[in-house]
């Protein structure tokens, strides 16, 4: 799909035809496709991994899409960028299809876990509904859900005018933006291989609640200092944080969700989670019109204590008890493989608002 897209916008460039529609058609598809590879990702995942190593197994995976995205591909696809739109959009397609083709030669390896299929698909409207309504009725992923769209309400606001925040609150050159995405960049590698012990040390519920603390921090000090070094750190520690919690999501939604449901109810928390992050946007940009680019900060960090605040009924306990509940409707459902699964068993009677 990623092929198709950007082949079509290089063919308009080559011929002069590129306009705004066909820059909306392929952002569309492409976006959809970062989607479902994503989706697609921390699914299969839960099929070829004991429980017991699944932090670890999902702290590669991200390390490895951290050091990929944002460490090795951002810098090359500035390069590229500059060297033109037709290598800028050419470059990207072959890798596409280079990608396409070494996937097709993996090996099909034979799941090491036992998978429940759950119900027959019955049609995109009926099973997208089953999604989100085994979201909204669990008692800690709903919550969890909704506190990742604050942090990214809160991260959009003030990433939105980053860049201007280092020209105008720093007073640096507009080249020194990069750096710090780096920073960030660099953060994240480091959360990836500290995520597992972290997890394991914490604990889910508190592993939430510490990272949204330390963003407030983070974006409290971003928002107050001039100090380019202080900002830099921040921003790695917020990498750093961002990618433990990204983590301990993954973990919890694959050993909390039943594997028939765990596609949808994966790609139903990110659109929630992603949702946010055009409106944080937005809300960034008016405030730096009215306040100035720190009060963006502010803003971030008013975005995070909403997060806390979404995340104190997230205990351990109440995790115990989800996963009890998941346990008690996996051995329901044993040997029952058109049977769909209880959303009673995901505290169906305790629908937070």
């Amino acid at each position: 799909m990623r092929v198709f897209g950007l082949g079509v916008v290089l063919v308009a460039v080559l011929t002069g035809e590129l306009g705004l529609a066909a820059i909306y058609t392929v952002a569309a598809i492409t976006g959809s496709s970062e989607i479902l590879v994503d989706t697609t990702a921390q699914t299969v995942v839960v099929e070829h991994v004991a429980p017991g190593d699944l932090p670890g197994a999902n702290a590669r995976l991200g390390g490895t899409q951290v050091v990929m995205n944002d460490a090795i591909g951002a810098p090359i696809g500035s390069f590229l960028a500059g060297a033109g739109a037709g290598i800028a959009l050419g470059v990207p397609a072959l890798l596409f299809a280079l990608a396409a083709l070494v996937i097709r030669r993996l090996p099909i390896a034979a799941p090491i876990r036992k998978v429940r299929t759950g119900p027959v698909m019955t049609g995109r409207r009926t099973d997208v509904a089953v999604g989100v309504r085994y979201l909204t009725d669990h008692p800690v992923l709903d919550r969890v859900a909704v506190a990742n769209a604050a942090s990214n309400l809160g991260s959009a606001a003030f990433f939105a005018v980053f860049v201007l925040f280092v020209v105008d609150a720093l007073d640096l050159p507009t080249a020194t933006y990069g750096w710090f995405l780096a920073a960030v960049a660099l953060g994240g590698l480091a959360g990836s291989l500290a995520a597992s012990r972290i997890i394991a040390a914490l604990g889910h519920a508190a592993t939430f609640k510490a990272v949204a603390l330390g963003a407030i921090a983070v974006f409290g000090v971003a928002s107050a200092t001039s100090s380019a070094t202080v900002v830099a750190v921040a921003l790695a520690l917020l990498g750093a944080g961002a990618l433990v919690s990204n983590i301990a999501t993954r973990v919890l939604r694959q050993t909390l969700v039943p594997s028939a449901l765990l596609g949808r109810v994966t790609a139903t928390m990110a659109l929630v989670a992603l949702s946010a992050t055009p409106i944080g946007a937005m809300l960034g940009g008016v405030t730096a019109e009215l306040a100035g680019v720190r009060a963006a900060g502010v803003v971030a960090a008013a975005a995070h204590v909403a997060a806390v605040l979404l995340l104190v009924p997230v205990t351990a306990d109440a995790i115990a008890a989800a996963h009890a509940d998941e346990q008690g409707t996996a051995s329901g459902l044993d040997g029952q493989t058109d049977a769909l699964p209880s959303t009673s068993g995901a505290g169906g009677s305790r629908l937070h608002a």
